[in-house]
């Protein structure tokens, strides 16, 4: 017998519905599976954990100071760099440090990451070319706060020189951008055209004095906004 057209048209019916169901399924689990894949990604802020370099290690000892800080101590009366790891890619970086110390030069700022900074090495030497090609450093006191970068300074941000001094370099890879802040306050010198990985790093030379590393985030957004004076150094 052939099936009448009111038979074919409820046997479409039915297909129709049954192809609507697993639809409907296919939909559920995949709204699951996002939920599940929520919650196994990591929220921003986010605290990193950090490794360190440096051309001579011992010259610098680590200490963790219980409240999720790391204390710094610097051995010997030199020039020398230190770098954190990971590299900085992928997002929003931020890094607060201070400084206690007697005030012969130090500076946090950021290397290329393909770069291997050598031993007793200064932002301010007219002897440390190549370095100063690598290094972007916002400086201490015993440089005015100058900033540093392919042998050239700038003045403009504040300088500082204790404990109670805290400042915050944020990197955003989006933007290429490495902002500075100083107890807070944003400062106008800044990095720009930063398109590349680089890592965060800390200048230091005095013997027995240190520097505390307070927070090391990937953030969820800037935390920056423009500022009155600002002027960009071109990476």
């Amino acid at each position: 017998m052939h099936k009448t057209r009111s038979q074919l048209s409820r046997k479409q019916e039915e297909l129709n519905r049954k192809q609507e169901e697993e639809l409907r399924q296919v939909k559920e689990l995949n709204e699951k599976q996002k939920v599940e894949i929520e919650k196994w990604k990591p929220k921003l802020p986010q605290d990193i954990a950090f490794t360190t370099t440096s051309v001579d290690p011992a010259d610098f000892v680590s200490a963790a100071q219980g409240n999720g800080q790391i204390k710094i101590t610097k051995q010997q009366n030199k020039y020398n760099n230190i770098s954190f790891g990971p590299a900085l890619e992928n997002g929003i970086y931020a890094i607060e440090a201070s400084f206690k110390y007697s005030g012969n030069g130090a500076g946090i700022g950021i290397v290329r990451d393909t770069y291997s900074i050598p031993d007793n090495c200064a932002p301010w030497s007219t002897q440390d070319q190549k370095y100063a090609q690598h290094v972007a450093l916002y400086a201490d006191a015993y440089a005015s706060g100058y900033m540093y970068y392919k042998g050239t300074s700038k003045s403009g941000n504040t300088a500082y020189n204790n404990e109670s001094q805290i400042i915050r370099a944020e990197f955003n890879s989006n933007t290429g951008t490495l902002i500075f802040s100083y107890n807070g306050t944003q400062q106008p010198v800044h990095i720009t055209g930063i398109k590349e990985k680089v890592r965060f790093m800390i200048h230091f030379y005095n013997a027995n004095y240190y520097f505390i590393i307070r927070s090391f985030k990937k953030l969820a957004e800037p935390t920056t906004v423009p500022v009155d004076n600002q002027y960009a150094v071109q990476w």
